[in-house]
């Protein structure tokens, strides 16, 4: 007659199974709202790219040339005045876009230029302000992610970039 000897038991294993399958879990979530929130920024900053090149293609000259100043005004006051009024909050801090906590005191976040569009037959787009040309405007913003997971790819923070293009309509 055989004994019949029981199964070690093997206690703890479904806590084990259930950490490590919750880690997954929470790292995926986790993941996932960054990438929204990361879009999310991109929406405020492609907005704001938006406006300043309408701005730009549609705004009267200040002699023969465009005034950035303006430009960069109307792309920063995109969201509303920079006041500290909750109701005028915006997810991007289009005054701080370098996520530094305080106001850019440089421009080069805001980018103008001009391009000569198809009709434009070689006009010379070097004053910005030729019927032939497009007016481009990029906004960068450094996205400084919600949870820590991504530190492990070696980034602290993301650069995003909208750039958006209109013709001038004079």
């Amino acid at each position: 007659m055989q004994l019949h000897q029981p199964k070690p038991k093997r206690r703890g294993q479904s806590l084990v199974e259930f950490a490590l399958v919750i880690t997954l879990i929470f790292l995926i979530t986790s993941a996932a709202i960054d990438f929204g929130l990361a879009f999310f920024a991109y929406q405020g900053i492609s907005g704001a790219a938006q406006e300043g090149a309408a701005y730009a293609a549609l705004m009267p000259m200040e002699g023969d040339t465009v005034n950035d100043a303006e430009i960069i005004a109307h792309v920063r006051n995109e969201a509303g005045p920079n006041t500290n009024i909750p109701h005028r909050a915006r997810f991007v801090n289009l005054f701080d876009l370098n996520t530094d906590g305080a106001v850019d005191s440089d421009n080069s976040y805001i980018q103008i230029s001009s391009v000569a569009n198809a009709a434009s037959s070689g006009a010379d787009c070097t004053n910005r302000r030729s019927q032939f040309c497009d007016m481009v405007v990029t906004v960068l913003y450094d996205y400084k992610p919600f949870f820590s997971g991504a530190t492990l790819i070696g980034a602290d923070s993301i650069r995003l970039s909208a750039t958006r293009q209109m013709t001038i309509s004079r």
